[in-house]
């Protein structure tokens, strides 16, 4: 047998080489949480498109480039639509989340991916979303000022594109 055989000893020792339990964990928990975060701003951006919100409610959960660039789209109406089966109310059709898709590349940042209906045509989006640090104000003591000394690392849309 050319090769190392394979112990109940070597095995024991390899199964503890692998990340630690408490790695996977996190690393399970980041996945979750960025899963959620970029549907429901995926929901939010087309919303957004749409207009059926304003740009504002993007808030910090995009970056400033990317809230630029969907404010661009919004006003040129780069997404409008007009059905063509009803040409006496040329109604505008929306757009509509059909999926998403995340890759996470390490527990502070993932590609997102996805598609979305605008009429009849069925499209792709892509984007990146980060861990970002974000100063939020500390608990207010009788007597004292609230300081913005705590800081908290919450998720970001830093890039997006449409195909």
């Amino acid at each position: 047998m050319a090769g190392r055989a394979v112990t109940s000893e070597s095995r024991r020792s390899t199964v503890g080489a692998g990340p630690s339990a408490g790695s996977a964990r996190k690393t399970v928990a980041a996945a979750a949480e960025a899963r959620r975060f970029s549907i429901a701003v995926s929901r939010l951006l087309f919303e957004v498109i749409d207009r059926r919100r304003a740009i504002g409610h993007l808030g910090d959960v995009v970056s400033p480039a990317v809230a630029d660039q969907v404010g661009v789209l919004v006003r040129h109406d780069a997404f409008r639509i007009v059905d063509p089966a009803s040409p006496l109310t040329q109604a505008p059709v929306g757009t509509v989340l059909q999926r998403v898709h995340v890759q996470m590349c390490d527990i502070s940042a993932a590609e997102i991916f996805g598609s979305y209906a605008a009429g009849a045509r069925v499209r792709a989006f892509a984007g990146r979303i980060e861990r970002k640090p974000c100063r939020v104000r500390g608990p207010r003591e009788p007597g004292t000022r609230r300081s913005l000394g705590q800081v908290e690392y919450r998720w970001q849309l830093v890039a997006l594109e449409f195909h």
